[in-house]
């Protein structure tokens, strides 16, 4: 701000403060950082303090000239409007009211009574101030004042809760003009408001607050005494154990619904640290920090052989300093030695030597209402201890605690300054008397708030130590540099963040296995390894009994959250603000883009923020990272619901401009921008556009999230042709991944097409329609109907046709030449494989894979050409085929159709008898579905390389392959899925068998066959007689049953044309014959041409034959 402070002051009214300002160094960069009571020290009245601080806490252009780094619009994009400065927080409201005021009104005289209520206003608007509060208003005798506005303060709560034991404690000393005490009630509530400037008709309010808060703080008063403060539940939660409290149960208060638990606070606490006052009860488990631990241990025996030490714990809040310091302090229990605590306070940052004052108060053992001479008493007692007996010592210490001393000790004839330089040796001197008795460890606890004077103080004991068996350990934040570093006998200690499992560890401790893993990778994720941001998220989930990905901010933090960037001045506020909009990361140029800040002051933003270590500056240039995801919260939360949807209405725009014309940037990252703007048909639309994205790049899992992302943003937009064009088009996207990565029977895969199909019927979209309707083709048939497969089928030719569309047309043949097979029609399953192949284009159709069943149709016409020529005895083209399914799906790099190339190689090689191949098919295949969570033909691979171990294996492999046939069954049904249930009976057949099983057998063989019939499914039906043959004959039925039912065997597959399966029924049949010696019939069946083509001779066709034909001619 370069701006002159005199100018700014004229601009609301105030210029003859100017000169104030000028001679107390107070220019614009300082405004920010003003608080009420630095402007009640300079004398300004109540009034004139509000109206700084309410023109500080909006923009400063509000009422004067625009700001030099802030603009209207940016040539060349938008940007963000000029908000009010109002905006959501967790506020501290105290509500004081003057006891008896109506009687007082009734009994004094006008004049006086108005002095009386100046004078009380003046009294409790001082104490607010003092406490870093901000007096809001005077309702009559009520005063509202609000801690954690216009600056949050990360111990707000319970500066607020001091304010007021210290207003009902001043108003008592106030007397009416008729000598009559006057007693103050105060009550205190803390919430989330929205604070700052409402703007009505012909009314400003610039301190304005709205929310529940100010209301629970007014009845909470009501139900307070005289000279008493009530509170309420959430302060109660930030209060820790700082003060003494008496739960005064539950009230039932006006205008609030349910009954409230309140609480006295009787008196504030001494001498505890924050760490100890914060966390009551036990503690978490101490996770992370053994190294450490460690070093302070060696330091401690280095000091109790007197070698004094001095240990600096150096890291950001919460990262586990204190902890540190009490777990080491807990491993020191046992040893003899003395501890010492001094806790510094932000509230204190110039109250010289407070630390010290308080430890002496709280190790003499001097409580607030001991007299004078008790306190003397106490303190004589603690410096005895020492052995100290120098009268000049209880002097010093007596004037340091504010005791009247002269009287017994005498007075101090010394200069000011000479109090002090001694004040300072005898406290270090005192520190060293105790250590010549036992070993000490003394804690300063928050050194980054230290008073100056208590920084000489350490300065003397640093020198004092050296000798002295004494271990100092102070904690402070990294902006705090030490004044008397350098020396041998000084050590720093970094604490670093925790590492994921650490973090893991840790949530664990807390809430033990009430919460996912998914919960606690989420808490870990967010809460970046600070312990303390671990311990409160997790905290507040497990006491809600929350399960869920949602991770918010814990009341018990947001308040520390927000006060790190309320430091920083408006500009870098709205910076971050701006950038937790844009996200986690963003670039300088989009966020100058969206916050509409100049160049030369967004520079200067971005260095506070980075200076204060809220945002990182990435190698990238122009990139910055928020440190914690939980500040980016705070920033992102603090803006009103309305500002947020502007600024992400903002964010989506200018980066979908982006998109379109450079053809960079994330669909995903648009379509949440649209979503937070509540534009639920834009982002829908860029949903769906992610979602087409992630399945064109195989990324399964992420584009269902994104189709599902796009539905969930329609639910609540109006029911228009719009929505459900949008909803057709997510629908028609989601249905194949469904399938693909849920299984082929995916319930929510039948939703989205009986939806999809509906939809486009009433708007009439005949492209949309055909890729529904296929998408319950695909449906019926995994679930094993091939009756409504084939209706289907035949429907979306007939729709093909009808459109004249080569794209449809190949689909539809698509549809028929798998129904065909499943049903052994296998010349007109063959006659769509032929049509299909002479329209596919590799290129053309590469699309095809994202919209009709998740695979390519290219390479499921080579699966299903190979599962053709198999079933009809060409054995050179079925092989043929399995190499072009491979080569076709490498090239297209899908694994879905990869896996589809795979299962069709797998049943071929099963059932050609090709087990070397079939290994290694089997295996590639369930690596495949495995690595991509691909679970459609996973339970399929998984039977076929079950049936390896049957038919390859011993009996003990058998029996681990019969079991995993079972288990690979119940995967199948589980999911949904009905085709090929005639299979896995059929194997189940087979291995019983061979195990000699052969009641099972002959149940499996009952299934296979009644399934044959259920799902009109054929093809294997030749295959389940003849099992059916050679179970009979193992049964040791009769000869001419077991030959009538291997010619029923050889008839079905003669109808069929499956000449695979009748030439080894042909076999079997052979050798039973050659068994009972029916010669010249077993040479006829074997003379039976079943027209195999085997070129190549892999399935040693003729071999066996001659093999068979040779042994029947030699009986």
């Amino acid at each position: 701000m370069d701006r002159d402070i005199a100018h700014w002051l004229n601009s609301i009214g105030l210029g003859k403060y100017a000169d104030l300002f000028i001679e107390n160094d107070i220019d614009l960069s300082a405004l920010p950082y003003i608080s009420e009571g630095d402007l009640a020290d300079l004398g300004m009245t109540i009034g004139a303090r509000r109206r700084i601080l309410a023109a500080v806490s909006v923009d400063l252009s509000s009422e004067a000239e625009p700001s030099p780094g802030t603009e209207e619009s940016t040539a060349g994009g938008a940007t963000a409007s000029q908000d009010t400065g109002a905006e959501r927080r967790q506020l501290t409201v105290m509500f004081c009211d003057l006891v008896g005021s109506t009687e007082l009104s009734s009994r004094l005289d006008p004049e006086d009574l108005r002095d009386v209520m100046r004078q009380y206003q003046d009294t409790v608007s001082g104490v607010v101030a003092r406490y870093g509060g901000y007096v809001a208003n005077f309702l009559g005798d009520g005063i509202v004042a609000y801690f954690g506005w216009p600056r949050a303060d990360e111990d707000q709560a319970l500066q607020a809760v001091r304010a007021g034991l210290a207003s009902v404690a001043a108003v008592k000393d106030l007397e009416t003009p008729d000598g009559e005490t006057l007693s103050a009630r105060v009550g205190l509530a803390t919430g989330t408001v929205v604070v700052g400037e409402l703007v009505g008709n012909n009314i400003q309010q610039v301190d304005a607050i709205v929310g529940e808060t100010p209301n629970m703080a007014a009845r909470l008063q009501a139900e307070a005494g005289p000279g008493e403060v009530v509170i309420g539940g959430l302060i109660r939660r930030l209060l820790g154990a700082n003060f003494e409290i008496k739960p005064l149960g539950e009230r039932n208060l006006r205008g609030i619904s349910e009954p409230v638990p309140i609480w006295r606070i009787d008196h504030e606490i001494i001498g505890r640290s924050r760490f100890d006052t914060i966390h009551v009860g036990q503690l978490t488990s101490f996770v992370g920090r053994d190294h450490e631990l460690g070093l302070l241990t060696d330091r401690w025996e280095m000091a109790t052989e007197g070698e004094g030490q001095i240990v600096l714990i150096s890291g950001e809040a919460g990262i586990g300093k204190s902890r540190l310091c009490q777990t080491f302090r807990e491993r020191l229990r046992a040893e003899h030695h003395m501890t010492l605590r001094y806790q510094c306070s932000p509230q204190h940052l110039n109250s010289p030597l407070y630390p010290s004052i308080q430890q002496l108060i709280w190790a003499a053992g001097i409580a607030a209402e001991d007299t004078n001479d008790e306190k003397l008493d106490k303190l004589a007692a603690l410096v005895s201890q020492t052995g100290d007996t120098d009268i000049d010592t209880m002097r010093l210490f007596s004037n340091l605690l504010g005791l009247s001393f002269e009287s017994r000790y005498g007075a101090l004839s010394i200069t000011p300054a000479e109090i002090k330089h001694r004040t300072l040796t005898a406290l270090a001197d005192h520190l060293v008397h105790l250590a010549n008795r036992q070993p000490v460890l003394l804690i300063v606890e928050d050194a980054h708030w230290i008073d100056p004077s208590s920084s000489e103080l350490f300065e003397i004991v640093a020198r004092h130590i050296e000798t002295s068996p004494t271990l100092v350990v102070m904690t402070h934040r990294p902006e705090w540099i030490a004044p008397f570093g350098g020396r041998s006998h000084i050590a720093s200690l970094q604490l670093n963040r925790l590492g994921r499992r650490q973090g893991r560890e840790m949530v664990r401790a807390v809430v033990g296995s009430e919460i996912s893993e998914d919960v606690v990778d989420e808490i870990v994720k967010r809460t970046d390894g600070v312990p303390l941001f671990i311990e409160e998220v997790t905290s507040s989930l497990g006491e809600a009994g929350a399960d869920t990905l949602q991770v918010d901010i814990p009341e018990t933090l947001q308040a520390s959250l927000l006060a790190r960037l309320d430091r920083l001045g408006r500009e870098a506020k709205v910076a971050a603000q701006a950038g937790a909009v844009i996200g986690r990361q963003f670039s300088r140029e989009a966020l100058s883009q969206l916050s509409g800040i100049l160049a030369e002051s967004l520079t200067e933003a971005l260095d506070r923020l980075v200076d204060a270590q809220i945002l990182y500056r990435l190698p990238n240039e122009g990139e910055f990272l928020f440190k914690h995801a939980l500040v980016q919260d705070a920033a992102y939360q603090s803006l009103l619901r309305a500002r947020r949807r502007e600024l992400h209405r903002i964010a989506a725009d200018t980066a979908a401009g982006t998109l379109d014309r450079e053809g960079e940037g994330s669909a995903e990252v648009i379509a949440l921008h649209y979503a937070q703007a509540e534009a639920p048909f834009e982002a829908a639309e860029w949903w769906i556009r992610a979602g087409q994205r992630s399945a064109r790049a195989s990324a399964t899992k992420e584009a269902i999230s994104h189709f599902r992302n796009a539905l969930n943003a329609l639910e609540k937009a109006p029911v228009t042709n719009q929505r459900q064009r949008l909803e057709l088009d997510a629908l028609v996207g989601l249905g194949p991944l469904v399938m693909a990565a849920e299984g082929v029977g995916s319930s929510a895969a039948k939703e989205a097409y009986e939806h999809s199909v509906r939809l486009a019927e009433a708007l009439g979209d005949d492209l949309q329609l055909f890729r529904s309707r296929f998408g319950t083709w695909h449906l019926n048939n995994v679930k094993g109907d091939a009756r409504a497969a084939k209706r289907i089928a035949d429907a979306l030719i007939q729709q093909a046709a009808t459109a004249g569309s080569e794209d449809l047309c190949l689909q539809a043949h698509h549809a028929s030449w798998s129904t065909a097979w499943m049903r052994a029609d296998f010349r007109h399953g063959f006659d769509h494989i032929e049509q299909g192949r002479a329209l596919y284009d590799e290129k053309r159709h590469t699309d095809h894979k994202f919209v009709y069943g998740g695979h390519d149709p290219g390479v499921c016409c080579h699966m299903f050409a190979s599962w053709h020529h198999m079933s009809t005895g060409n054995i050179d083209l079925a092989l043929a085929e399995t190499d072009a399914s491979f080569r076709l799906s490498n090239r297209l790099e899908h694994p879905y159709s990869t896996s589809v190339a795979y299962l069709g190689t797998s049943i071929s090689a099963r059932f050609l008898g090709l087990w070397d191949s079939l290994d290694r098919y089997n295996r590639d295949g369930i690596d495949l579905c495995v690595a991509h969570g691909l679970k459609s033909w996973l339970p399929v691979l998984q039977l076929s390389a079950a049936t390896l171990r049957v038919h390859k294996g011993d009996d003990s492999a058998a029996i681990d392959g019969l079991a995993s046939i079972r288990e690979a069954h119940e995967m199948w049904t589980g999911a949904g899925a009905g085709t090929f249930l005639p299979w896995f009976h059929y194997e189940s057949a087979c291995g019983c068998l061979k195990l000699g099983q052969l009641d099972e057998a002959a149940d499996a063989v009952e299934r296979a066959k009644r399934q044959c019939e259920v799902n009109d499914e054929r093809w294997l039906e030749p295959e389940i007689l003849r099992i059916e043959a050679q179970l009979l004959e193992r049964l040791g039925q009769e000869v001419e049953v077991v030959n009538e039912a291997y010619g029923k065997a050889s008839k079905r597959a003669l109808e069929l044309g499956a000449k695979l399966a009748g030439f080894q029924i042909s076999l079997d049949h052979t050798r039973l014959l050659a068994k009972i010696g029916a010669t010249d019939r077993a040479l006829s069946v074997l003379g039976e041409d079943w027209d195999i083509v085997d070129t190549e001779g892999r399935l040693n066709v003729q071999r066996m034959r001659h093999a068979l034909r040779n042994e029947l001619l030699t009986q």
